[in-house]
């Protein structure tokens, strides 16, 4: 049976993968609405970066469909700030952990680049 820290760090990692997979079917949800509306491929490489972002605002789209964008859109930035939140957590609680290895993390997947500033 595992110890108490390492049911709270399989806790923390559980979680952070769930809002991940929140996030990710809320940037479907965009990709949704640039099919049905037929908008092609986007003119930036990161449709979610400041670029991408400027041009979906600019985007003339059915009112229901500029809702539904404009809705996935706050939900991924809130839960991009959640799983930050999430990932300086684990990168500190790694950094003073003995047994939690930092690299062990990044093999995750996490961003721990914000970690040692936060």
């Amino acid at each position: 049976m595992p110890d108490e820290e390492t049911r709270a760090l399989r806790r923390r990692l559980g979680r952070r993968a769930a809002i991940v997979r929140q996030r990710t079917r809320q940037k479907n949800e965009v990709h949704g609405v640039l099919m049905r509306n037929l908008k092609g491929r986007p003119p930036v490489s990161d449709v979610f970066g400041k670029a991408g972002r400027a041009w979906l605002e600019g985007l003339e789209l059915p009112v229901d469909e500029a809702e539904t964008l404009a809705s996935a859109l706050r939900q991924i930035d809130f839960l991009s700030e959640v799983i930050s939140g999430l990932e300086a957590e684990l990168a500190r609680g790694a950094l003073a952990s003995e047994d939690i290895l930092l690299s062990d993390l990044i093999e995750r997947g996490l961003d721990t680049s914000q970690a040692c500033s936060a």
